[in-house]
């Protein structure tokens, strides 16, 4: 069963290895297959001014993903669970599926009513996990590289 520790500063190098462990994940998502150092801190920078909630994933004292969700989108006014990053070496054995649980009990106590995503068009793998756990799509838009992101949004 997998718990989740909130990521206090300091911890960059914990996240760049999480982050770094999918190269392909990282270049649908984000047109590379690694990150610097540098990178991770500003991405990690950004979403602290918009007052997003970081965690890392934690199997058996093993930090194993990183969660990240922002409970109120300043252009929407919605909750976007914003990346669920479960590491390479332990993809495909539910452990992503047990976070989102995890995740959708947060956003029940908090009295929560739906929950958006942005998935790459290019992002196959992510795509069918999000439709099977309830996901529809609701929109699209593009990021400033021209990529297609598909909205996604269940209720909660």
């Amino acid at each position: 069963m997998v718990t989740l520790e909130r990521i206090k500063k300091g911890q960059v190098r914990s996240e760049l290895e999480l982050m770094n462990s999918d190269p392909y994940f990282n270049w649908v998502s984000k047109g590379k297959k690694q990150f610097s150092l540098e990178e991770a801190l500003e991405e990690i920078y950004e979403s602290e001014a918009l007052g997003t909630e970081r965690y890392f994933i934690v199997l058996n004292d093993k930090r194993i993903g990183i969660l990240e969700f922002l409970m109120k989108h300043p252009k929407d006014g919605q909750t976007w669970l914003g990346l669920l990053l479960i590491g390479k070496p332990w993809q495909r054995r539910g452990y992503g599926e047990q976070t989102f649980r995890l995740f959708m009990v947060m956003m029940q106590e908090r009295e929560v009513a739906r929950v958006r995503i942005g998935v790459t068009a290019d992002n196959e793998p992510a795509r069918h996990f999000w439709v099977r756990q309830g996901f529809k799509p609701v929109d699209s838009s593009h990021k400033e590289d021209g990529r297609e992101i598909i909205i996604y949004e269940r209720l909660v």
